[in-house]
């Protein structure tokens, strides 16, 4: 997790939490509430926590790539192609409700992890993908067409034809086109070929760290 790689970050440059808090500009309660999870990141705080250590942000959020510590002794990299995606609001996680749609603000990421300029972020709502996703995580989505969608599994955002929004794993069949969740709690659903169904875009990366 984000808290983890911040806690990591710290004892690997041998700084206490107040050493740690002081150099970030942030309060040492903060720095402990997100080393235990139970505090989420701004995209601000991000952004500074990666300039004063010099760290690359996408080893911050992913933990996929090396830190820039690692590998450059420059902090300026920390801050470079970058690409800020628009929050356009929430989307369930559940049985499909009226979404909203508005744009609640920008995120940032690392460009190279993000190849469609179209693509945009959804807050999740509910439990039905846990514990793939989880209520408050984000969401990429990249826009595409329905017969973009292979039907083995996708993750995708749907519209069903009441208008309602849900995010659920597709799988295609002759009868239909069957709508599932990760949590067995909630049971499949059949779209079948009368039934109007619209993707709105397939799911391109999952962040699991944005609780508020």
């Amino acid at each position: 997790s984000i808290g983890k790689r911040i806690k990591q970050l710290r004892l690997s440059l041998g700084f206490s939490q107040l050493e740690f808090a002081k150099k970030a500009e942030m309060s040492v309660g903060g720095i402990c509430e997100i080393e235990k999870g139970i505090r989420g990141l701004t995209n601000t705080t991000i952004m500074r926590i990666c300039k004063s250590f010099n760290v690359s942000p996408s080893w911050l959020l992913t933990g996929e790539e090396e830190s820039i510590t690692a590998r450059s002794p420059t902090a300026e990299h920390a801050t470079e192609n970058l690409v800020s995606l628009p929050i356009l609001g929430n989307v369930p996680a559940g049985y499909p409700i009226t979404p909203i749609e508005q744009v609640e603000g920008y995120f940032s990421l690392p460009q190279n992890q993000i190849k469609d300029p179209k693509a945009f972020i959804l807050k999740v709502q509910g439990a039905s993908m846990e514990p793939d996703i989880y209520e408050n995580d984000l969401i990429v989505v990249s826009p595409l067409r329905k017969t973009e969608i292979k039907g083995t599994g996708d993750l995708a955002v749907i519209r069903c034809g009441s208008g309602e929004v849900a995010i659920k794993y597709i799988h295609k069949e002759k009868r239909g086109i069957i709508l599932s969740s990760r949590n067995p709690k909630y049971p499949p659903q059949l779209i079948a070929g009368d039934q109007t169904l619209e993707i709105i875009g397939r799911v391109i990366l999952k962040i699991h760290f944005y609780h508020i």
